[in-house]
């Protein structure tokens, strides 16, 4: 899957510059992919990759059980109703979703860009 953004861009570059300066192939670049859009007042962030068939659990949310139930959030003031949501395989966690929850976000999305081991060249 191809995916462009500012960020990933940006990342690209500064990877590029790092091999040049070598002279050789370190490693090859292998980035979390990773997605934002601004809804109706609310942030959702998206970053790893996820499959049919994850388990998805809600690490962090101000919403009750029954207020989800009841499909509550209309009474809710904006921005009381952000989640972080986890997608899981294997018991490891390889993707987040989040609506308004930007620091546990960005602390999920270092989480997986540690665990993503970088592709040796002889492995491509």
């Amino acid at each position: 899957m191809r995916t462009v953004t500012v960020v990933g861009a940006f990342l690209s570059g500064l990877h590029a510059a790092r091999e040049l300066l070598a002279g050789r192939t370190l490693e090859t670049a292998r980035s979390v992919p990773y997605f934002w859009s601004d809804q109706y007042g609310a942030r959702i962030r998206f970053a790893g990759r996820r499959r049919d068939g994850d388990a998805v659990r809600v690490a962090e949310s101000e919403l009750t059980g029954d207020e989800l139930a009841e499909g509550a959030l209309g009474e809710r003031a904006q921005g009381e109703t952000g989640f972080l949501g986890r997608y899981e395989r294997d018991g490891r966690t390889v993707a987040v979703l989040s609506v308004d929850r930007r620091r546990p976000f960005v602390r999920a999305r270092r989480e997986l860009a540690r665990r993503e081991s970088p592709v040796e060249p002889a492995a491509l």
